[in-house]
């Protein structure tokens, strides 16, 4: 029979459950110590590089519960993960629990493949994020489990800062921010053509959709009367927002305009960046480089909330794909920006079991 996906989501990231159509009452009636099955689980990278050891905790926690089921965790990339999945679907072999951004469950409840869950058989469901609830929400039946949640900050070199503009504090409003960066630009950029000084993707939508919110705009929204989703980006406020995305990467990005963000922390470990709007977690890849990295570039590399436009203190974040590790160092901000979520009140617990046609667990619980 064919299998569908229940859905695990976090601001960015999301897990999703692979559980079968059939004899689902026999599977949820066996005892967890006399399932005997393979589980196999796609997380992305950054559990991998980032929290490994709360993966081995949870690990330690499900074999605790179900002693003969064997878990074998896969790590992916995002730049391939859904094309893989996709792909996968398409066959007989696929995981049984995948992790998955907010922006992609949408696809996969609308074709059938992830299965309703219900949320009172999660012991923490009463700690989940709203938004990220919402997320896996479709006409009142939800197929995604919260995993973990954080938000987009400002991630700088401190010390290029302070030798630019005499202090290591970033500013708090655009206009002396903006005003830092003119400074930081003159001081590096002349010497290196290829510097930029608050480095902005031309690809990188998840900040461009935080100005377009800044300014009061919308990616899209919903018609009661037609119940279906109308694109808004091409309102003025939308406009104005895209508009000022593009001006400042424009004056400041002095590399690939074409790029995503994929690697943006690379680059600012390389030199080549003051200042990234990026994960509280990439100050850590951002102070080391993948390559070679030089003593000034493996300095502090503090985060703070990004000054945004229209006198407004902070960019929201609310809109941008955010994963943050609820293990990672907190970054600077201020609760106005929003910080990782605490491990304190939404913890893994286990490997959820869930009824599937070969009684494989299926499903991960945070």
């Amino acid at each position: 029979m064919k299998r569908k996906l229940i859905a695990a989501i976090g601001v960015a990231g999301m897990m999703a459950g692979l559980a079968a159509c059939g004899d689902s009452e026999t599977a949820g009636n066996a005892k967890p110590e006399d399932r005997k099955e393979d589980l196999t689980v796609w997380l992305m990278v950054d559990a991998q590089s980032t929290w490994p050891e709360l993966v081995k905790d949870v690990n330690a926690q499900f074999k605790k519960k179900y002693p003969n089921v064997k878990v074998n965790v896969q790590y992916q990339g995002w730049a391939d993960k859904a094309k893989k999945l996709d792909t996968a679907l398409g066959g007989d072999k696929f995981p049984d629990v995948v992790e998955l951004g907010n922006t992609e469950t949408m696809q996969y409840i609308l074709n059938g493949a992830l299965a309703e869950i219900d949320p009172k058989k999660y012991e923490n469901s009463d700690t989940w994020i709203q938004g990220l609830t919402d997320t896996c929400t479709f006409e009142g039946k939800q197929y995604c489990v919260p995993y973990y949640a954080g938000a987009r900050v400002a991630v700088y070199n401190q010390e290029m800062l302070k030798k630019a503009t005499g202090s290591d504090a970033l500013p708090e409003t655009e206009d002396a921010f903006l005003k830092a960066m003119d400074k930081v630009s003159k001081e590096y950029g002349e010497k290196d053509k290829r510097y930029s000084s608050l480095y902005l993707p031309g690809r990188y939508w998840y900040a461009a959709m935080s100005y377009v919110a800044a300014y009061g705009g919308q990616i899209a929204e919903y018609d009661e009367g037609s119940k279906e989703w109308k694109g808004t980006l091409s309102s003025p406020e939308a406009q104005k927002g895209i508009q000022h995305f593009i001006d400042l990467v424009k004056k400041y990005n002095k590399a690939d305009l074409t790029k995503d963000e994929q690697d943006h922390a690379n680059v600012m470990a390389n030199e080549k960046a003051g200042v990234i709007y990026g994960n509280g977690w990439e100050a850590a890849p951002s102070s080391t480089a993948r390559t070679t990295a030089t003593p000034s570039s493996r300095a502090r590399s503090p985060r703070r909330a990004c000054p945004a436009p229209r006198a407004r203190r902070c960019l929201p974040s609310s809109v941008a794909r955010t994963s943050a590790s609820s293990r990672s160092p907190r970054p600077r901000t201020s609760r106005r920006s929003g910080s990782p979520s605490s491990p304190t009140r939404s913890p893994w617990r286990f490997w959820r079991a869930r009824t599937s046609c070969r009684t494989t667990p299926s499903s991960w619980s945070r």
